[in-house]
């Protein structure tokens, strides 16, 4: 059977995560598979204020943007780190705790 010959189905609004390129999402999972060794396992779900997740993804990307790629205390890379805060942000959002202190 060739890719012509499939049988339809209308997939048009499912999200579509075969999009998602799976060596970028095993580095964001290390990050959070470091995170529960260190803290165990789901504590960021206790949540954090927004600007220290800020801060830290910031760190994390001035490193990259001065050339070092991986950091040197936990092996991560550090736009893993960058993407895990833009994560962990999004999530807090949409289900809390929202602990925004963001200036106004």
């Amino acid at each position: 059977m060739t890719e012509k010959d499939d049988a339809r189905k209308n997939d048009g609004e499912k999200l579509r995560y075969d999009l998602v390129p799976a060596d970028a999402l095993e580095q964001l999972a290390g990050v959070f598979t470091l995170g529960a060794g260190k803290y165990g396992d789901r504590n960021w779900e206790k949540g954090f204020a927004f600007t220290r997740v800020y801060a830290a993804m910031m760190r994390h990307l001035q490193a990259w943007y001065l050339g070092e790629d991986y950091d040197q205390d936990d092996g991560q890379h550090h736009l893993a780190a960058v993407a895990w805060g833009a994560f962990v942000l999004i999530h807090f959002q949409m289900n809390g705790p929202v602990m925004d202190d963001r200036p106004n």
